[in-house]
């Protein structure tokens, strides 16, 4: 079973007084929660519905890449119904050069530092 969860990931650490000793050591820690700003996907064992493993983590704006990792773990064993998007975008970018976003004309959102396609496009580079 695979899983995706939407929350909130605090980073790990550990204290130390003055010598350098460590009077806390903080586990990283993943909270389920509408409002997180984080996803997790995993494996789920599927008789205690508990996570195998570590579980991948990525920012709720990165769609592209926690929605591929769950196409990794699912690993059908069909061709799925989405096109190569970014294997057009990289040979459209080798065949006429880096000079604009093939999808410029019809982009609504225009924010270019976050867009996957703009990081295909400079990965050519």
């Amino acid at each position: 079973m695979v899983f995706l969860a939407k929350g909130t990931f605090m980073l790990g650490g550990k204290i130390r007084d003055r010598e350098g000793n460590i009077v806390k050591d903080i586990a990283p820690e993943f909270k389920v929660s509408e409002d997180g700003g984080s996803v997790a996907v995993g494996i789920l064992n599927d008789e205690t519905l508990e996570p195998v493993g570590p579980a991948e983590l990525y920012g709720d704006f990165e769609p592209w890449q926690y929605l591929s990792c769950a196409l990794k773990l699912l690993n059908p064993k069909r061709r799925g119904n989405i096109p190569d998007f970014e294997g057009m975008v990289k040979k459209h970018t080798k065949v006429n050069g880096r000079t604009y976003c093939i999808f410029e004309d019809d982009c609504e959102a225009q924010h270019c530092q976050d867009c996957i396609v703009r990081e295909w496009m400079d990965e050519d580079e």
